[in-house]
């Protein structure tokens, strides 16, 4: 009940905790020290109903109805809260008291009658509320004693909290129920003040735990089991505390171990491998740390001194109330079964190593890397005749290293030979581990000689799928590879061109699927293939494709069934031959022949004969078949070799099938007596594709006659002409001679000729006139000019007679040469030279400088005319000939003049010597070269040389 006391100035000093309770439910927050609301200072308060007034504090609370009770008292005051529970609120109650999850009870003070009870109440004791005037009568209830007693009547929660007042709190109680079950509750009961605090009636509540109790006894039970089974595990168990010190140890641990415990703890980490240690402390204070189980591999010692693995695993126990956590940690003898794997995977990663091994010496290098690793030398002797040791078990037997047989079925292969490096026992394992090895090893070596053959299989396979794979694309025939659903496998590009698609849109998909139009006239074939296992040769087929839609195509099929080794039946193979162009061909042919029919039969002096790509003769005419006993209409419809013998068809065929692959053919043929010019060509449509050939033959017996006796009266002529070109060449020869014995004969009068006018103009010279004078000057250049060509007649004929000295000729060198040795004679003005690099060829040095000589002097005299002079030289090189430019300035001349430019008989149009053009023709010809001159009047004068590439 909520009661507040205080001091005369309304000071609180006392408050208990139902007052705070209900004043801080109504929103205020009342404490000792603090002063009390006004209401509550009004000491004429007495019962009535209180309404919290409205303000700062307390403005958002409702009117909550309470009754109020003010005791002044001398020195202060105390104030007594009733909450009120109107008749509503007492309906509330009663429902949920009704509805409540336990047993419900209100009894009377002081009788104890039974006043009201709930429904849950009934159900749990099993029975309706027994009735009675008062306590005596609860010995008729069924609650017992832990031996089976019955209570006796003040027993009772409820008889003494009516009797005693006294506070029952969660009472553990045993009740029989009517039906004899025995069931545990929890009771509490006590007496209720009402607002005057009187105690009228006492309150009874109590549940069924029955449930809860039994799962504590089954919980002792598994406890004590646990314990014995903690004890009798034959692995080693043990407990530790939250700190991680050890509180117990099972059996196992002296039993294994042979250690006892200390005063201050059980020795566990002496009897750990000391390499160990490290690791198992570490996954401790994680696994503490992280507050989860862990585990580790480690080593214990046993009796005998040995140590063995152990896996441990460590697991924190949930902590019982008021407990630490507790850690539970196991040892499971893994020695064996450690050894065992260990060896297991040596076993697995040496023949993972083996199987990558692809050569014998792959296979050494396995077996002396994983010997290593093992703590061994192992080597592979490959002898038949190698000795071998075959291990035997002997645990008393120490070994230092074994021979080891490599047998493969009744094949010995060799030996491996392992050294320990050391002493090993030979137990059993040890041994059967050992011949597993050396198992692995022929294994390996048998597999490593089977792959080579296998390789060398698979390579001569590959080339010949390969050969097959390309002939079978580039092949002009279609190809596919059909399942027994007739699904395509595999098809070339022939056959998908011929289907219209691309080759990956046909795999995997029906016929029915690729070409629908063309299913029905084939599936029912395929199918026959299939159900009879035989092929269906040379079917003619008709349809459409995708590609050309509204085109009617035609083909030629072949339908086989494909059989496995076995003789298993897995599909079949379809070869397709595309006639179209050949029908259309036939047709066209066909449609022709009539307007072809008259002409051909009336071709005169031979045959025209149209023949298909069956070599087969379609349409045949002409009278010079008639004149050699042949009948045009017997031999259309027959093929070349049914016409005719074995060396004639041999020397048609080959001509007749290059016209229908568009070729065009002529050879002369014989037949019989008669001899026959024949041109074979191709006959092609408007698109231009093949349709057939056609061969036209004349008749030519008459003109090969004339064309004998023309070959005997060309030989009659060209021995006349032969005899007289002899003559000719030794004329050739006299004259050279005759002409260097007149030039040698004219060159020394014309040399005296020269002097004597020299001393004669020095004689006379101071008695002569100006004209006197000028004819002295004409008569000595006419003497020099008639000495220059005597000495150009004797070079002329020293041309032909020289022989060549061939060389490799820089023409940068030869032309500055020639241009020293012309400086002194000179006499132009403001002269330029453009020269530009010049390649090198292959001639005689001395011959091409007198031909340079005479062109570079001749262009110089051109150029002199000019204004300024000007003289280029360039080249070029074309194919394996090198070509000399040299270009003048000069005045130019007529194309008539430009071609007797370089004839002897030319009238000199320089004053050059006469004869040194035609000296360079010569020199240039016998070089194998040539020389021409380009000009135009007023334009200059270009003259090219063409000379052999030097190397």
């Amino acid at each position: 009940m909520p009661v507040l006391a205080g001091e005369p100035d309304g000071t609180i000093t006392h408050l208990n905790a139902a007052a705070r309770t209900h004043l801080r439910a109504l929103g205020l927050t009342v404490d000792v020290g603090d002063r009390a609301p006004a209401v509550l200072q009004d000491p004429h308060v007495q019962h009535w109903w209180v309404q919290w007034p409205d303000g700062p504090t307390s403005a958002r609370l409702t009117r909550l109805p309470f009754r109020a009770h003010l005791q002044p008292l001398p020195d202060g005051w105390v104030l007594t809260l009733h909450p009120q529970r109107n008749t509503q609120d007492q309906a509330v109650f009663a429902e949920v008291m009704e509805q409540a999850p336990v047993g419900f009870i209100l009894l009377d003070v002081p009788s104890g009658r039974v006043l009201h009870y709930n429904a849950q109440a009934e159900a749990i004791l099993g029975h309706p509320v027994l009735p009675g005037d008062g306590v005596d009568a609860y010995s008729l209830y069924g609650a017992v004693h832990a031996d089976g007693t019955p209570y006796r009547a003040h027993e009772y929660p409820s008889a003494r909290a009516v009797q005693h007042a006294e506070a029952v709190r969660d009472e553990p109680l045993r009740y029989r129920r009517p039906d004899g079950q025995l069931i545990h509750l929890r009771v509490s009961s006590a007496r209720v003040l009402d607002s005057d605090g009187v105690a009228r009636v006492a309150v009874t509540l109590f549940y069924d735990v029955t449930e809860k109790v039994r799962a504590r006894e089954r919980l002792a039970a598994t406890a004590d089991h646990a314990r014995r089974l903690f004890e009798s595990l034959p692995q080693i168990v043990w407990v530790l505390d939250e700190h991680g010190a050890v509180l117990h140890f099972n059996a196992r641990w002296a039993e294994r171990t042979g250690l006892n415990v200390h005063p201050d703890g059980l020795s566990w980490m002496e009897a750990l491998h000391p390499d160990d240690q490290a690791a198992a402390a570490a996954a401790r204070r994680e696994g503490f740390a992280q507050q989860q189980a862990y585990q580790v591999d480690v080593r214990f010692r046993t009796r005998d001194g040995a140590y063995r693995w152990h896996h441990c695993q460590v697991t924190p126990t949930p902590p019982m109330a008021g407990s630490p956590v507790r850690w539970v940690g196991t040892a499971l003898d893994i020695h064996d079964r450690w050894v065992a794997e260990k060896r297991n995977q040596l076993l697995r990663d040496l023949a993972l190593d083996l199987a990558a091994a692809h050569t014998i010496d792959a296979v050494h290098e396995v077996i002396r890397v994983n010997g290593r690793t093992g703590g061994v030398h192992a080597t592979l002797h490959l002898h038949p005749d190698a000795p071998a040791h075959p291990p035997k078990a002997d645990p008393e037997r120490h070994v230092t290293d074994v021979r080891l047989p490599l047998v493969l079925g009744a094949e010995t292969l060799g030996v491996l030979h392992i050294d320990f490096l050391g002493t090993r026992v030979l137990d059993a394992r040890r041994v059967d581990f050992l011949q597993s090895v050396a198992a692995q090893c022929a294994q390996a070596l048998v597999r490593v000689r089977a792959a080579d053959a296998e390789r060398a299989a698979r390579q001569a396979f590959e080339r010949a799928a390969a050969l097959l794979h390309t002939s079978l694309d580039r092949a002009p025939v279609g190809f596919a590879l059909l399942d027994t659903d007739l699904r395509y496998l595999n098809i070339n590009p022939a056959m998908a061109a011929f289907n219209g698609l691309a080759v990956d849109a046909h795999l995997g998909r029906t016929v029915h699927d690729i070409i629908p139009d063309l299913a029905p006239q084939i599936r029912g074939l395929l199918e026959q293939v299939l159900a009879h296992n035989a092929p269906i040769l040379d079917v003619p087929l008709t349809s459409q494709t995708p590609d050309a839609p509204g085109q009617t195509r035609h083909w030629r099929g072949h339908y086989y069934p494909v059989r496995l080794p076995n003789g298993d039946l897995i599909g079949l193979g379809a070869l397709v031959t595309e006639t179209t162009t050949l029908i259309r061909a036939e047709q066209q042919v066909r449609a022709s022949a009539a307007q072809y029919r008259s002409l051909i039969d009336n071709f005169p002096g031979g045959a025209a004969i149209l023949f298909d790509h069956d070599l087969r003769y379609v349409l045949v005419g002409g009278v010079g078949l008639t004149d050699i006993g042949l009948d045009p209409r017997a031999m259309e419809g027959r093929t070349l070799r049914e016409l005719f013998p074995r060396d004639v068809a041999d020397q048609l065929e080959g001509p007749y099938r290059g016209a229908l692959q568009g070729e065009r053919h002529t050879l002369e043929f014989r037949y019989g007596t008669r001899i026959y010019l024949c041109r074979v060509a191709p006959v092609r449509d408007e698109d231009g594709a093949v349709l057939a050939g056609l061969l036209i033959s004349q008749d030519i017996t008459d003109l090969k006659t004339a064309q004998a006796q023309m070959h005997r009266v060309n030989a009659q002529l060209e021995g006349l002409v032969e005899r007289r070109t002899q003559d000719l060449q030794a004329l050739h020869t006299e004259l050279q001679s005759y002409t260097r014995a007149i030039s040698q004969e004219l060159f020394e009068p014309t040399r005296r000729i020269g002097s004597f006018l020299e001393l004669l103009q020095r004689r006379l010279g101071p008695h002569l006139d100006d004209r006197g004078a000028q004819y002295f000057t004409l008569l000595k250049a006419e003497a020099t000019r008639a000495r220059e060509l005597v000495q150009d007649l004797v070079h002329l004929a020293g041309v032909e007679q020289r022989p060549l000295r061939l060389e490799t000729v820089p023409l940068d060198v030869l032309v500055a040469q020639v241009r020293s040795d012309l400086e002194p004679k000179l006499q132009v003005q403001q002269l330029t030279w453009d020269v530009q690099h010049l390649p090198v060829v292959r001639g005689d040095t001395l011959m091409l400088r007198e031909a340079l000589t005479s062109l570079l002097w001749n262009a110089v005299q051109v150029a002199a005319s000019a204004t300024p002079p000007e003289v280029h030289v360039r080249a070029e090189t074309v194919g394996d000939a090198v070509r000399l430019h040299i270009q003048d300035n000069g005045v130019g001349m007529n194309a008539e003049n430009v071609e007797a430019l370089f004839d002897v008989r030319a009238r000199p149009l320089t004053d050059a010597a006469p004869l040194g053009l035609a000296n360079v023709r010569r020199i240039i010809q016998r070089h194998g070269g040539r020389v021409w001159a380009q000009s135009r009047v007023g334009a200059g004068t270009v003259v090219t040389v063409e000379l052999p590439a030097g190397t």
